[in-house]
């Protein structure tokens, strides 16, 4: 891209928040996704501006050629008058020229002219079958802890008759056979 033909601003302006997030729909992953094409763009521009310094870059002696050559400031000072990576990233996005892809919903959106709405309309739906899977999931875990509690209060209820029925079961053998039980021995 040719960055000296941008229509960006080069100093910060204050810009609409609702304008920056109203597809991602967070402004988090929207910076992030500006920060991420600010990289790039820097990228490009170091090696643009290598690449055309190698041409001047050459074994020379004399000092004076190096402070002399006249192109090689007249290209550094064109870089520097360049607006910030970040101000062209932002632009680019605002400007519908970004493609993302989210890799946690899985959603791949192409900003371009023309294709917001079913961008838009994309995380929408991710977004919403993300949110009924965790409601689901919830909902089953509740639903699973709520049979296991039940569950365990019938075994344990169950259990407790059962050594209750085996230690009325002992008694009356005991009484039956004439034995002495613990509690007839200490009345007498």
């Amino acid at each position: 891209m040719d960055f000296k033909k941008s229509k960006t601003p080069v100093t910060t302006i204050t810009r609409d928040l609702s304008q920056l997030y109203g597809d991602t729909r967070n402004i988090y992953e929207t910076i992030a996704i500006v920060a991420k094409r600010a990289n790039q763009i820097s990228v490009e521009i170091k090696q643009e501006l290598n690449r055309r310094l190698e041409e001047f870059s050459g074994f020379t002696d004399n000092l004076e050629e190096v402070f002399e050559n006249r192109e090689q400031i007249e290209i550094s000072r064109s870089y520097e008058k360049l607006p910030k990576p970040a101000l062209l990233a932002l632009q680019e996005y605002i400007d519908r020229e970004v493609y993302y892809r989210n890799p946690i919903t899985g959603v791949e959106i192409a900003k371009t002219k023309g294709v917001e709405t079913t961008a838009t309309k994309r995380i929408e739906t991710a977004v919403t079958k993300r949110t009924e899977t965790t409601t689901t999931k919830r909902t089953e875990t509740a639903t699973t802890k709520r049979i296991e509690t039940a569950a365990t209060k019938r075994a344990e209820t169950a259990k407790t008759k059962r050594a209750e029925t085996a230690k009325t079961k002992r008694t009356e053998t005991a009484k039956t056979k004439g034995v002495e039980t613990t509690k007839t021995r200490k009345k007498k």
